[in-house]
């Protein structure tokens, strides 16, 4: 009896079991597909995640500082004013 390995079923003494195993390598190379872009579409959500964050913690911290300094000089008004 031959190894069923191979997708060429004409010297293969057992066409049935060497079709139905290289189904089954078709299939298993399909699903080993997917789940490599299964999990390459993670790795893209997660980083495009870690980049929005970033972004939104950015925009938030450049919004505060100018108002920030705004509140320094208005306070430093006041107490200028008051020590006149």
């Amino acid at each position: 009896m031959r190894d069923c390995t191979t997708k060429a079923f004409a010297g293969c003494t057992c066409a049935e079991r060497c079709r139905i195993q290289a189904e089954r390598e078709e299939s298993k190379a399909v699903f080993n597909t997917l789940m490599a872009k299964r999990n390459a579409d993670t790795v893209q959500m997660m980083v495009g995640t870690v980049i929005f964050a970033i972004l939104v913690s950015t925009a938030f911290i450049s919004s505060a500082l100018p108002e920030s300094n705004r509140m320094a000089k208005a306070q430093q008004e006041n107490v200028s004013y008051a020590k006149r």
